[in-house]
């Protein structure tokens, strides 16, 4: 028996929520991660059918974190490594937990290490999923050690799905004290995981800002940050947060302009004719939103809530500036509205009605009550 040396990493998988995910989780392990643990003669030896009689009486093994795993003949033309993509997106639809989601990390070191590429749209798919699950800070988890993950956020449309999952936070939380804290607090965490330099964008002298001082991210940060101070405190500018972002956006959006007019399509409309390209524009080009009316919908009913709500924290004249912004996107809202008994954008439309629509979702009047009592305490001593 060869052994290989013992190896401290990353890579070994928690238990999770069910055995089919445990189970997916141990074929990656075995078949794509822990192959490329080894030595390169050694590896070439696994996936080599001729070693496959000395393997059986002279097997080669592997510790990793006190984990040992003998290998067995891995061949490409039997199948016995499965194709990475399809396994990959299969694990990550059966992550539901928190549990299941502190194994992302891992995960993609994984993938990291043996080599694998992850497409765009699977890393999409990735920040979705984690979304819709509430495993949101897992994406941002991984995101603060990309060193290990490989996941790095360099174009706009992905830091769009990020903000747009902690917004849908809080909001679908009906604005609780400490759902609405958090949601911010994570954005908070990701404006400045924006800023350091593994994660600014590949053509940034080509690009008129950097990420963290887009406008319509700024938007969504500033409605987490006005809607804590709103909501549950007592409009007071605590730290000055809320003026200071309301500052950044009137400066980096200019006046009247509406949300597609930040980013228009270039002259020489771009080629969505196969998936690879249309994926490169849905996830890659800054105006993207020109194609996507659901997630305009969703950022521009985001940006209009924010301004309503920052407009009760901030100074009047700069309200007056907030005011000029959301002029330009009111319009586009309006014709987005004029169209919405054709319109099939539901995810747009039910974050446009949780914002501002008739029903629309306020805060729990006992939650609000409380934190005023509190400060109202506070005030008192």
């Amino acid at each position: 028996m060869s052994s290989a040396a013992p190896q401290k990493s990353d890579v070994i998988f928690s238990k999770t929520s069910s055995p089919e995910l445990d189970e997916t989780l141990t074929t990656i392990l075995h078949r794509i991660v822990l192959p490329y643990r080894l030595p390169a003669l050694q590896r070439k030896m696994v996936f080599s059918e001729e070693y496959r009689s000395r393997l059986q009486t002279d097997p080669i093994v592997i510790e990793v974190d006190g984990y040992e795993h003998r290998f067995e003949t891995l061949n490409f033309k039997k199948k016995d490594v499965p194709n990475s993509r399809a396994i990959l997106l299969k694990a990550i639809s059966l992550m539901k937990t928190r549990a299941d989601w502190d194994n992302l990390v891992r995960l993609l070191n994984g993938y990291a290490r043996s080599k694998r590429t992850i497409k765009l749209h699977d890393r999409f798919r990735m920040i979705r999923e984690a979304g819709r699950t509430g495993n949101i800070w897992s994406i941002i988890e991984a995101m603060r050690h990309s060193e290990k993950s490989g996941l790095y956020l360099r174009h706009l449309p992905p830091v769009d799905e990020i903000m747009y999952w902690l917004c849908h936070k809080a909001v679908s939380n009906n604005w609780s004290a400490s759902e609405t804290k958090q949601a911010a607090t994570w954005a908070t965490i990701v404006m400045d995981i924006l800023e350091e330099p593994e994660h600014r964008r590949p053509n940034q002298s080509l690009s008129p800002r950097a990420l963290h001082r887009e406008p319509q991210v700024l938007a969504q940060y500033l409605m987490l940050l006005a809607a804590q101070s709103v909501f549950h405190g007592n409009k007071l500018d605590a730290g000055g947060h809320v003026s200071k972002i309301a500052k950044i956006l009137a400066l980096e959006w200019p006046a009247g302009k509406g949300l597609l007019e930040l980013h228009p399509v270039p002259e020489e409309q771009p080629n969505r004719s196969s998936k690879m390209l249309r994926a490169k524009v849905d996830y890659v080009e800054d105006f993207y939103l020109n194609y996507s009316p659901t997630r305009h919908i969703s950022i521009a009913a985001t940006t209009l809530k924010a301004i309503e709500l920052a407009k009760q924290v901030v100074s009047p004249e700069l309200a007056v500036k907030l005011d000029s912004i959301a002029s330009g996107v009111t319009k586009e809202m309006e014709d987005r509205l004029s169209k919405r008994v054709e319109s099939n954008d539901r995810r747009g439309w039910a974050m446009y009605d949780a914002l501002l629509g008739p029903n629309q979702v306020k805060p729990q009047p006992a939650e609000v009550s409380t934190e005023a009592k509190s400060e109202e305490t506070e005030a008192k001593a």
